[in-house]
């Protein structure tokens, strides 16, 4: 979603505003160079060209930029869609993918940025050891000791002048700028020690694997990111930020390409494979080489010093991380205590004192990060149709960023891959467990629309097709405090295989909609208060949905006829039991109109003191309508599905008139439950033996049942039909009289179904319910009434 809010990293010092300081020059393009073009490409490019060849290291360096330029215009499109606050990477991903995937990219972004101050700071310390042992050998070594200590002096330096100013930092890069451009041209005016008889075009036995050399050199095209993390800090970050880092990567592939082409054609391929160093050389003036390295890797280790402690100040702001790391200094708010937790993480990767090891965590964090990027960029142009970047590129551009950045994870190092992902999962789900959340609203609510879209269109295009009977069913209870038993047991038969939406109807004339109603109406998935004796039931997962109409009967006919959408129209209604004797005749009414469309009608009849007792036997009672009982039998299924009904024992009770019936039903219905993969067990009476009813027999054996299933015909005798069906079941628990309309119920629900008696469709469904708001002015949602009452 399109956010026009910049957020800020804090509230300055003294009640300063901070201020915004640089441009897309100086502000993103130079601290991205410089990372760019840093320690691996004066100590580490010749080595690359010496293991994979001229042509090796030139698939090297296009499938780096391969990941790296897909991601640089992820980056630019998103960044020139809103205001980009702090923390650049971090703050686009997490206002974009949400804050749980925000904060554990964000975690593993400032991780790799603050081990990139170590790469950078080793390579610094390596070729500072290698000068002073060439004049003082016995003085200094270049062992990793040597590289602990010196890298260590180096990177408290460096903390103290970004502490100190972040703005002389900055200013400083311009001058390594200049030293990196004559180190270049050092480089190309000199003469080769080992000039090439024969160009290696690719690797050789002595070489490396492809795999290691690319790890090792990716880090060199990850730099692109140190202007983006400055985006708290720019004057225009929309504008700055997409010209700034496409420039800089554009720069950087010009530049890696044409280097690597003239060591692959000047010099032998075991000479760079075993001389880091060959730059000093190879150069008309070594000291330009020099101050070349020093000022691209003290100047790579700025761009991240920069950059880490503006991430981890981001992420505190958003409650990710103690607070006191989102504290800011000066009247520009300095994340100063920010800057010494990443002095203690680089600390951390001197102290391995490999580059090529750290090289190589760095890569698979990176690639994680750039994944991610490519990803949200994919997702905010396919779902969001609020995304509307000032930079536009093609959205396979995205997708194919994302694929190409997890492809390499797992070609380079599928056991890292793994690891840095488990890692990742781990810190979403702690984050996503403290319930943080952005006052912005991210991708994810469209993407959930866009998937249902498609859906609801499969669905359309195969609604014609047989399947396994979903019930998508509409329930008229009511607020759950009024009848929770009938909420409870819907949802028991829904679960997770279909749809449930309570309706909440209130009756009145007026035609004023209100606040609440307004609310009510437009939010499906409302919060409701916990039901007494039901704590343990997520009521919420229901939907609900409350509406006003003229009578409550009316509202239920109209939500028959017009609720639902085209694929997922609703193919079950359940109603309670009228309480009042007076709405006796108006709920035989609604329930013969219900049975007459193309509905499942379900009535649920419960004992209030009873409930549903111990939920350990429910009984079904077979009639001679297999609709009915094909229908009863899969309701009785779904139940015993749910955990609260697991241990209960599913029974099958049928009467027949003589003993000759007896052993022929009870076959009839051992092969219907084998057809339908039902367990079941049959209890079948023989009523010519007893002196009572078949109804009284039914009574007598069902008298201890926690929940009784049986079937109903349409109403013809409207006064007297509830009553009749009353004093049917009087004297058990709960009762749920079912109807099976052959048309909802999918034709055959257990696969054996050959018959019904339904009427014909007499409704046709189209559209979607429009019913007028309430405008009670006390709890309209609470004074919502099921079809019985009002």
């Amino acid at each position: 979603m399109s956010d026009e809010r910049t957020e800020d990293l804090g509230p300055p010092a003294e009640g300063a505003a901070p201020a915004a300081r640089f441009g897309a020059f100086g502000g993103v393009y130079t601290p991205s160079l410089l990372t760019i073009l840093g320690v691996i490409m004066y100590l580490r490019l010749g080595w690359v060209v010496g293991h994979a060849g001229l042509f090796g290291a030139v698939l090297i360096i296009l499938l780096a930029h391969a990941v790296s330029v897909p991601t640089s215009l992820s980056i630019a499109s998103l960044a020139s869609n809103r205001s980009i606050g702090g923390g650049g990477v971090y703050y686009i991903i997490s206002r974009s993918l949400g804050l749980p995937i925000g904060g554990a990219i964000g975690g593993a972004l400032f991780l790799a940025t603050a081990l990139g101050t170590s790469i950078y700071v080793i390579g610094f310390a390596e070729t500072v050891n290698t000068l002073i042992q060439s004049h003082w050998p016995e003085l200094w070594g270049n062992d990793i000791f040597h590289i602990q200590v010196t890298g260590t002096l180096t990177c408290v330096l460096l903390t103290v002048l970004t502490v100190i100013s972040a703005n002389l930092a900055i200013r400083v890069q311009f001058f390594i700028m200049g030293a990196i451009g004559l180190s270049i041209i050092a480089l190309v005016l000199g003469t080769s020690p080992a000039p090439v008889d024969t160009v290696q075009l690719w690797p050789v036995s002595a070489s490396m694997s492809m795999e290691t050399v690319f790890a090792i050199f990716f880090p060199a095209v990850t730099g692109f990111t140190a202007g983006v993390a400055m985006s708290g800090d720019l004057r225009k970050p929309n504008r700055d930020i997409p010209l700034g880092t496409l420039a800089a990567v554009g720069t950087g592939l010009v530049i890696y390409l044409c280097l690597a082409v003239f060591l692959g054609l000047n010099v032998q391929g075991d000479v760079l494979r075993a001389d880091t160093d060959i730059w000093s050389k190879m150069a008309i003036r070594p000291e330009f080489v020099l101050a070349g390295v020093w000022g691209a890797t003290l100047s790579s280790a700025i761009g991240s010093l920069l950059g880490a402690p503006r991430i981890l100040q981001a992420l505190a702001l958003d409650g990710i991380g103690p607070n006191l790391l989102s504290r800011g200094s000066g009247p520009n708010n300095e994340p100063r205590v920010a800057t010494i937790a990443t002095f203690m993480i680089a600390e951390a990767g001197i102290l391995v004192g490999d580059l090529d090891l750290v090289a190589r965590v760095l890569t698979m964090l990176f690639l994680t990060t750039y994944g991610t990027l490519n990803l949200a960029s994919g997702l905010e142009r396919w779902a969001n149709p609020d995304f509307r970047p000032r930079f536009r590129s093609p959205a396979v551009i995205s997708w194919l960023g994302a694929l190409v950045c997890f492809a390499t994870m797992f070609k380079v190092d599928a056991t890292a891959m793994v690891g840095a992902l488990t890692a990742l999962a781990l810190l979403y789900i702690a984050i996503k467990q403290r319930q943080l959340e952005l006052e912005t609203n991210n991708i994810w609510s469209a993407i959930w629309q866009s998937l249902v879209r498609s859906g609801l269109y499969r669905l359309r295009m195969s609604q014609d097709e047989k399947g396994t009977w979903r019930p998508n069913m509409l329930v008229f209870g009511g607020h759950p405090s009024v009848r929770p038993h009938l909420l409870k047991l819907a949802q028991w038969m829904v679960q997770e295989y279909g749809m449930l939406t309570n309706f909440m109807l209130t009756p009145t004339t007026r035609p004023v909609r209100n606040q609440a109603t307004r609310e009510a109406n437009t939010n499906p998935m409302l919060h409701l208060p916990a039901v007494s004796g039901f704590e343990d039931f997520a009521f919420h997962s229901v939907f609900h949905t409350h509406r006003e109409c003229t009578t409550v009967d009316e509202g239920v006919r109209l939500a028959a006829d017009w609720f639902g959408l085209v694929g997922m129209e609703p193919n079950a209604v359940m109603l309670g039991w009228p309480r009042r004797p007076e709405k006796r005749e108006i709920y035989a009414r609604l329930v013969h109109d219900l049975m007459l469309r193309d509905l499942n009608v379900l009535l649920l009849e419960t004992d209030p003191d009873r409930g549903f007792g111990r939920r350990r036997k429910l009984d079904v009672w077979w009639g001679h309508n297999q609709s009915n009982g094909g229908l009863m039998l899969l309701l009785a299924h779904y139940i015993q599905q749910n955990a609260a009904w697991a241990r209960a024992r599913v029974r099958i009770v049928t009467v027949v008139s003589s003993p000759d019936e007896m052993e022929p039903r009870r076959e009839a219905l051992k092969a219907l439950l084998s057809a339908g993969r039902v367990r079941a067990e049959i209890i079948v009476m023989d009523v010519s033996r007893e002196a009572i009813t078949p109804l009284q027999l039914l009574r007598v054996r069902s008298s201890h049942a926690d929940l009784v299933l049986m079937g109903m015909a349409i109403p013809k005798d409207f006064d007297g039909w509830v009553l009749s069906q009353h004093v049917k079941t009087e004297g058990l628990g709960a009762v749920l009289r079912v109807y099976a309309n052959q048309q909802s119920a999918g034709g055959q629900p257990l696969g054996v179904v050959e018959g019904s008696d339904s009427a014909e469709d007499a409704s046709p469904r189209q559209g979607s319910l429009d019913l007028k708001p309430t405008n009670s002015h006390d709890n309209p949602i609470r004074n919502a009434q099921p079809p019985d009452q009002g």
